[in-house]
């Protein structure tokens, strides 16, 4: 009682948000965004999960519809292109482990249900 617990236990303050519209019977957009917020717990330690954790925020696009006879689905995650650590790779604080999270990322899939 008394000590805060380490990152590892507790993560930073996470906030989500999306909009969706139906453009059409068939047609989807959706934007999400993700905040992670701060935490800094242990200022100036240099223990193992302990680390200064910085906020970061990420949006990501998604549009799907029918094409043919099955679902097109276009999406852009991390829209924005937000240069970040996960909050891991922040927290354990070792060189070894520092590694930055994926930036924009476009994908396309094609979904056929039988």
């Amino acid at each position: 009682f008394g000590k805060h617990l380490q990152n590892r236990r507790i993560p930073p303050r996470i906030i989500t948000m999306y909009v969706e519209h139906d453009f059409s019977q068939d047609w989807t957009l959706r934007l999400q965004g993700l905040h992670s917020g701060e935490r800094n717990k242990f200022p100036g330690s240099t223990s193992f999960w302990e680390g200064h954790l910085h906020p970061w925020f990420l949006m990501d696009v998604s549009a799907q519809g029918k094409v043919g006879s099955g679902t097109l689905i276009l999406g852009v995650n991390n829209l924005l292109n937000t240069d970040y650590f996960t909050s891991i790779s922040e927290s354990a604080q070792q060189n070894n482990r520092f590694s930055k999270a994926p930036g924009a990322t476009a994908t396309v899939r094609y979904r056929v249900e039988y």
